[in-house]
Parts: structure tokens; C-alpha cells; sequence
């Protein structure tokens, strides 16, 4: 017993010792201390290495190879068809993750490597996600709604002061929502988008993304519409990019704040970022132009970064009524004329609600299953590179696991 308490005294000194003088850091590393006797062993610290975050995240899975997957007998028939279709993948690059409200059902990193060349791609590798930034601008507008600061009858003239006698002035908050307001689009329409009188230096910014703020929105509500709002729905990235500056309007933050503040940081999305530069970390084929670089122009549109466990997080949150409450989840749902608000529905299945994103390089995709019930099973899927063998597998992989689903 004496032994074993001046072991524990002498352990004591030493620690003491070296908080009392900074030089003690040189001589005594506090979490590999070991003072052997012959009753008694003490170590303070495990020897066992940590695992890196992104394997940390999936320790509760089974491990084979580039496949993680739960080994709970309720979702043997889930991974078995998941597994069959990673076996095709061939070279195709990227990460897929399924879930459920409660566990991760199966992962897969697909033949890559992060950017510095040796981290394997994980469930926090970043990715450009295109598209999949506009659930987060409809979340962010019926925040807006619900504090009562916004209204979805709201006409655009309303925000933006100088255009009230325009005929696009009469667009209504719904109607940029769910893609019936009759703006060309200025991703795929840009010529149409931009002016006959432009000059050559408009239309080269315009194409690179360089137009102000400003210039976008005096194209806008100059421009001649498409068709009558509210009659038919026609998809616009232009429709979201302006409920983005409208955001900013309302709350008196940059886009990029009010996102990070009120559902980032709600849904522990610690990897995630809008119309943000240099934080992607998985590497796309094409390497003379990889990464977006007018995420600031397309804010609301299509410049989110975020990570597969991210995506997850959000739409566990989303269907748990965490982010938006019940009345704006059902607003959100509301499939008018085939578009809901940063959504749609699938047409085999309307309990199945999908999104899918496409931006420079990359694809990405998220899809809830059973999103009515409390059966729901969440998949999403980032690539970084868009091919006709990775857009086919993408497809194939939601295909695959949406009829084991409703089998």
C-alpha cells in the first residue's frame, strides 16, 4: 500500500512541477507518464490511436473496404442492393450516405481522395452541391415568414424600390418558390437574359459571373417575362438568387450569415458555407477549371458547400420540425404544379421527395423516402465530376434503394 501512494505522490510532484515552470512541457508529457512498481501501473492516457473524424463518424458501422454499413438485421435487404451497386461503379469518384432518423444504414467513398492527396474521401469531405442550396433559401425565407417579418403574398416591388411599375414588380414571394413567376433564367438562359443592346463587356462578366448585384437585378425587371406568373411552372435559378437578396433585405445580414446563424449552426452543420471560395476539399477530374469561382453571384441558387454528413443533419432537423416549423414544412411540400419550395416529388412515389444539384464540375443529389411517415430513410450523393457513367450511377443508386424501399 505504501507503494502505491508515493508512486501516486511522486506522479503528483512531477505533474506539479512542470504546470509551475513552462520548462516542465520540455521534460514531462503529462499524457504518457508511467510509473511501474512491483504492485502497481498507473498510465493516464490509452494508447489506441484515434480514428480521423470522417471514420470516427461511421465507427458504429461495419467496415469492408471503401464500404461502411449497419449490420442490424432491419436493414440487411437495404445494404445487400446498396453493396450490388457500388460493385458497378467502376472509377466513378464521390461519396454516398443512407439514414434514417436514428442511424446510418450504409456508406460508400468511391475511389478519391480529398486534396491534400491522402485523406480519403469521408463523410465530411466538401463538395460544391449546386442546386441543393435552395431547400436552404426556402427554409430561410419561412424563418423570415414566421417571425413575421415576410409574407408570401409579398410582391417583389415591395423589396425592391425604383421597379413598382414593372410588370415584374407583381411577382409574389410564392411564386419565385415554386418557380412560376415567368423570370428567365440566368444560368440557361443567359442570352436571352441579358439585353439586345448589351455591350460586349456585360455579356462576358455576365457570363463569368462578374455582374453586381445591382446590374442582375436591373436585368431582371427590365426584362421582358417569359410567361404570365403564376400560370405554369418553369424552372429558374434566377427565382431563388432574388429570395436570397430578399433575405438580406429582411434581415439586415448577408445571406451567408443568416444561413450559417439560424440553420448551420442549429443543425451542427460544421462543414457547410455559402457563396463561400477555397474551402472545397474533394477534387473534381477536371482540373483546368475545378471549382466554382462566382458562388457569390449564384448565392441562393447554387453556391452552397457542404459535406455528406452535413446534408444528413439538415434534413433530420428539416423533417423533425427543428428548422422550419409544421405550417411553413407543409408550405414547403406543397407540390404546385409539379415544384414545391427547393424540392420536388417523385413521380413513382409521393411520399419520395427529391432535389438533385449540378454546378461546374460537380452533381449532387438528396432524396427522402417516405418522407410522410416516420419510416423515412435519407440518401444523399456528391460527386466531382459529372460524366455520363457518374450522372447514370447516380440516378441508378436512388432508383436501386427507392423500389427496395417500397417493396
Amino acid at each position: 500500500m505504501k507503494r502505491k501512494y508515493y508512486a501516486a505522490i511522486l506522479i503528483l510532484m512531477m505533474l506539479c512541477a512542470g504546470c509551475a515552470d513552462n520548462r516542465g512541457a520540455d521534460n514531462i508529457n503529462a499524457e504518457t507518464v508511467s510509473v511501474t512498481t512491483e504492485e502497481m501501473t498507473v498510465t493516464s492516457a490509452e494508447t489506441e490511436p484515434q480514428l480521423p473524424a470522417g471514420e470516427e463518424y461511421l465507427s458504429a458501422l461495419e467496415r469492408d473496404g471503401d464500404i461502411w454499413y449497419n449490420t442490424d438485421e432491419k436493414y440487411a435487404d437495404i445494404v445487400d442492393v446498396l453493396k450490388k451497386r457500388y460493385e458497378y461503379s467502376k472509377e466513378v469518384q464521390g461519396i454516398v450516405l443512407a439514414a434514417d432518423d436514428t442511424e446510418l444504414i450504409f456508406c460508400a467513398s468511391l475511389h478519391s481522395y480529398e486534396r491534400d492527396g491522402v485523406t480519403k474521401v469521408n463523410p465530411y469531405t466538401t463538395y460544391e452541391t449546386g442546386s441543393l442550396t435552395k431547400m436552404f433559401t426556402a427554409s430561410s425565407v419561412f424563418l423570415l415568414c414566421e417571425q413575421g417579418k415576410l409574407q408570401l403574398d409579398d410582391e417583389l416591388g415591395k423589396y425592391f424600390p425604383g421597379y413598382e411599375d414593372t410588370p415584374t414588380a407583381k411577382i409574389t414571394v410564392y411564386q419565385l418558390l415554386h418557380m412560376q413567376s415567368g423570370i428567365y433564367d440566368m444560368a440557361h438562359h443567359m442570352t436571352e437574359f441579358m439585353p439586345e443592346d448589351a455591350d460586349e463587356d456585360m455579356k462576358a462578366r455576365a457570363k463569368k459571373g462578374e455582374l453586381t448585384d445591382d446590374e442582375f437585378i436591373e436585368l431582371v425587371f427590365s426584362k421582358e417575362l417569359r410567361t404570365e406568373p403564376g400560370t405554369i411552372f418553369e424552372y429558374s435559378n434566377t427565382n431563388y438568387k432574388l429570395l436570397a437578396l430578399i433575405v438580406e433585405n429582411v434581415s439586415g445580414q448577408s445571406f451567408s450569415d443568416f444561413v450559417k446563424e439560424n440553420i448551420f449552426d442549429k443543425c451542427g452543420m460544421e462543414h457547410s458555407s455559402i457563396a463561400a471560395q477555397g474551402d472545397v476539399t474533394s477534387v473534381p477530374r477536371d482540373t483546368k477549371e475545378p471549382y466554382c469561382t462566382y458562388t457569390y453571384f449564384i448565392r441562393g441558387a447554387g453556391d452552397m458547400h457542404s459535406c455528406a454528413a452535413d446534408l444528413i443533419a439538415f434534413d433530420r432537423a428539416l423533417f423533425a420540425k427543428k428548422v422550419i416549423g409544421e405550417s411553413s414544412l407543409e408550405e414547403m411540400f406543397n407540390m404546385d404544379k409539379s415544384y414545391g419550395c427547393g424540392w420536388y416529388i417523385e413521380k413513382a412515389n409521393p411520399e419520395h421527395y427529391i432535389h438533385g444539384g449540378d454546378v461546374g464540375n460537380y452533381i449532387s443529389f438528396n432524396a427522402v423516402y417516405n418522407a410522410e411517415t416516420e419510416d423515412r430513410i435519407y440518401l444523399v450523393e456528391f460527386f466531382p465530376n459529372k460524366d455520363n457513367d457518374t450522372q447514370r450511377l447516380m440516378y441508378q443508386i436512388y432508383d436501386t434503394l427507392r423500389l427496395e424501399i417500397e417493396k
